[in-house]
């Protein structure tokens, strides 16, 4: 009897994982999102879908060759600052740094020796790190990590804001670094598009 049990208990436990997965039970909150995000585009301008959303407000500061420096990334509101928070961050700086470099060097990047003689800024707050459910992980031995981000470009003299982003981005057999060198190259091509 006990062995019948535990059958149906793992049966009644993946089903309700494959019914959460349903498409059609999540349709009553799809629209209300749709209306959100089409508001939010009307006031937003398309970031050429590099990043989740991005916005340049002033162009004429992006000039080629431009000294630049990329703060590592803090932590957001819910985010522990920690050691793994910091390989993230320091991995998101390597990805921006990287994608201007693949652009022909769109940006001179600077380092903490010769921040000083900056003329812009990139600075952010990681908003989200998320792993998969101890359910999901234990019945289906896998799950997604999340990683989201949100951070603007500014001027140094005025401290006048250049350009807004924000990022999401999912892995299934990545570590967070990975999502975090991803997430930099996206910020970096949103910006480096905008400079061509």
């Amino acid at each position: 009897m006990t062995k019948k049990v535990k059958t149906v208990y793992v049966l009644f436990v993946l089903i309700m994982i494959g019914c959460a997965r349903m498409p059609f039970l999540k349709k009553s909150s799809e629209p209300l999102n749709e209306t959100n995000e089409s508001s939010k585009n009307r006031q937003t301008k398309e970031s050429s879908g590099f990043v989740k959303k991005g916005s340049i407000l002033d162009a004429k500061y992006l000039k080629r060759g431009d000294k630049i420096v990329i703060i590592p990334f803090k932590a957001g509101v819910d985010v522990t600052a920690n050691d793994e928070l910091g390989r993230i961050a320091l991995m998101i700086v390597k990805g921006i740094a990287d994608s201007f470099h693949n652009h022909g060097d769109v940006f001179n990047v600077l380092t903490d020796e010769n921040a000083e003689g900056a003329d812009l800024i990139i600075k952010g707050h990681v908003t989200g790190i998320q792993g998969p459910s101890k359910i999901r992980r234990w019945v289906l031995l896998k799950g997604r990590k999340s990683l989201s981000v949100e951070g603007e470009m500014v001027e140094k003299q005025t401290w006048k804001t250049v350009a807004v982003f924000s990022d999401q981005i999912l892995g299934k057999n990545d570590t967070y670094n990975d999502l975090g060198y991803k997430i930099g190259m996206n910020v970096g091509e949103f910006i480096s598009s905008e400079t061509e």
